[in-house]
């Protein structure tokens, strides 16, 4: 489910190396400002049950250049 606000999503790259997934996604949201495009990159590792989760997440937003790292619990 996307987050209120979110107009779609694309994902532009997964892929898996020694047991980490990589993903490349963009969204375009309204972040109170006008509609922003947000370019995610995650990192995701398999817990025990054998599901992805993220572990790592970096986003960059839009024109406004803002990058914010989130480092998932």
């Amino acid at each position: 489910m996307l987050p209120n606000g979110a107009a779609f999503a694309q994902f532009n790259y997964a892929t898996k190396q020694n047991g980490v997934g990589y993903v490349v996604a963009m969204r375009q949201m309204n972040l109170g400002a006008g509609e922003k495009k947000i370019v995610f990159t995650l990192m995701l590792c398999r817990t025990e049950n054998g599901q992805w989760q993220i572990f790592r997440e970096h986003a960059v937003i839009g024109d406004a250049g803002h990058h914010v790292y989130m480092k998932a619990a």
